[in-house]
């Protein structure tokens, strides 16, 4: 039961446990109704004390950050709360989204006079960018405005009600086996060969950009014939310094059986003379660390030779794909040729961390069997 309200105080409710919950009001939302804030405490006194400090440090948040805009704040809350808790990798991606929100009219609104309406405008109006960016545009904006309402600097969330616009996915590009043929036998010539086990390994493993780049000869288990994913590389901050990174959050790797064909690439590659002495197995000239927007380059030069030579051997030319589109092929590949669901998860790294922990001998196998039939 509540005790009587104290004199331009709150009201203060003992709680079956013993102890106290002290509630005042703090303001009024857009339609005029009252926002209250309990405190709780072992006492009246420890109750009281918190909502005295948080009027004093309201009062001083007021003055910080009185009418600061949605954009200003997002950019704190990301630079404060998730720069030293997410991977490089994973921050670049935040701050490409946050790019979204600063350059947008809802990003210069000061963050009270956010409703939901402008939520929705904004992502409408994103209906030209993947339902994967929408999405993620969402969830950030719930997230920031859940922190202010944290820091006390907005009473609602205006994004917690609001549904992303639904958006056509088209069917993901994928290499068709006419097309991987000839990129094969391109890069089984003499004057394709520079770049026969990348295109190989992107191909009939479905790594990722970073993944490829990240590999290293200790990853290469020849005698088992896997291939032991463990690691990523991505741009850190600036884009100038490059970071490397475990490719699961516990450490664990996932385990890609080679083909026939990447196994023997692997073993000659290995025994090259001329190859630069490094750790990486796709390196610079030197030896060092590719970024990945060189590699990038690296793979339009090799489609632009490929199409010139299809052009002079009078061979269909072949669409340049991107490399995320070689991983669409992989699991392509899997899905034609019968192999599990569960199994293709696996092999793509979409998998459920603790399923993926619980790999047996016999699950190898099985991983073992699906790529015979690929390969």
């Amino acid at each position: 039961m509540a005790n009587k309200r104290e004199n331009g105080g709150g009201t203060f409710d003992k709680r079956p446990n013993g102890s106290w919950c002290y509630r005042v009001v703090i303001g009024y939302d857009s339609d005029g109704k009252t926002q209250r804030k309990a405190f709780y405490g072992k006492s009246k006194v420890e109750c009281k004390a918190k909502a005295d400090q948080f009027r004093a440090d309201t009062k001083k948040g007021e003055a910080i950050y009185k009418n600061m805009a949605l954009g200003a704040w997002g950019i704190e809350w990301l630079e404060t709360y998730k720069k030293d808790t997410v991977a490089p990798h994973t921050y670049t991606g935040y701050e490409y989204l946050m790019r979204h929100i600063t350059e947008s009219s809802i990003g210069r609104m000061p963050l009270t006079d956010v409703k939901p309406v402008h939520v929705k405008k904004f992502l409408s109006g994103k209906k030209n960018t993947s339902h994967s960016t929408i999405t993620k545009l969402k969830a950030f904006l719930y997230a920031i405005f859940e922190c202010g309402i944290d820091n006390d600097l907005c009473i609602k969330n205006p994004a917690r009600n609001v549904k992303p616009p639904s958006v056509a996915q088209g069917e993901k590009d994928a290499f068709t086996d006419l097309e991987i043929s000839t990129i094969l036998e391109y890069a089984a010539t003499e004057e394709g060969k520079w770049f026969k086990l990348a295109i190989n390994t992107l191909l009939y493993t479905g790594l990722r950009r970073g993944e490829l780049l990240g590999l290293m000869w200790d990853d290469i288990d020849l005698n088992n014939s896997v291939l032991r994913l463990r690691r990523s590389v991505a741009f850190g901050e600036g884009r100038e310094i490059m970071t490397v990174t475990s490719n699961s959050r516990k450490n664990h790797s996932r385990d890609i059986p080679l083909t026939i064909e990447l196994h023997a690439l692997f073993k000659d590659e290995k025994a090259r003379k001329d190859r630069p002495k490094s750790l990486y197995i796709f390196t610079s000239s030197v030896g060092g660390l590719i970024k990945p927007d060189n590699f990038g380059r690296t793979y339009q030069k090799f489609f632009r030779h490929l199409n010139a030579w299809c052009k002079a051997t009078e061979k269909p030319t072949v669409r340049e794909l991107t490399m995320h589109e070689c991983r669409h092929t992989f699991a392509s590949l899997l899905l034609r040729h019968g192999v599990d669901s569960r199994i293709r998860q696996a092999l793509l790294g979409h998998a459920d961390e603790d399923m993926t922990n619980n790999y047996t001998h016999t699950d190898l196998d099985m991983l073992k069997k699906a790529m015979e039939k690929i390969g």
